[in-house]
């Protein structure tokens, strides 16, 4: 699949995926939303192991890609259960205003720690989220 597809696909729902957490937490608390994310991420991993077989992916158990993956997990779920709580006590374009700073955050991490490169681009680029989480937020 096209890098293009992935990208819009990933973007699509991580701008639809706020209104239904926003819609959930109308309906049941926080915890159970991370227990029903729990419980269908189980069910799916059958079908991707099924895809990984289908399409030749080799299943590489490297302690520290498992490691880190559980890392990673455990950081998307507390980052879901702060959020879908944050939605159910605030309206969604305070939450978001404030949340969607993050790919800036991202970027200094990166910066610090992966030795990605800075360029003016990526330095304005970076203001730029600021500005625009900030008019968000009012």
């Amino acid at each position: 699949m096209p890098t293009w597809i992935l990208i819009i696909t990933c973007t699509m729902c991580w701008a639809i995926w706020p209104l239904v957490m926003k819609s959930a937490s109308k309906s049941i608390s926080p915890l159970m939303i991370q227990i029903v994310i729990a419980y269908v991420h189980s069910m799916l991993a059958p079908i991707m192991f099924l895809y990984m077989k289908a399409s030749g992916v080799i299943a590489d158990w490297s302690p520290k890609g498992v490691v880190l993956a559980g890392l990673a997990c455990v950081l998307t779920t507390t980052a879901s259960l702060s959020f879908s709580t944050a939605l159910q006590r605030a309206p969604i374009h305070l939450v978001m205003g404030f949340v969607s700073i993050y790919p800036a955050l991202t970027f200094a991490l990166s910066t610090i720690f992966l030795g990605e490169t800075v360029t003016i681009m990526k330095f304005f680029g970076i203001i730029v989220i600021g500005l625009g989480a900030l008019m968000l937020s009012w």
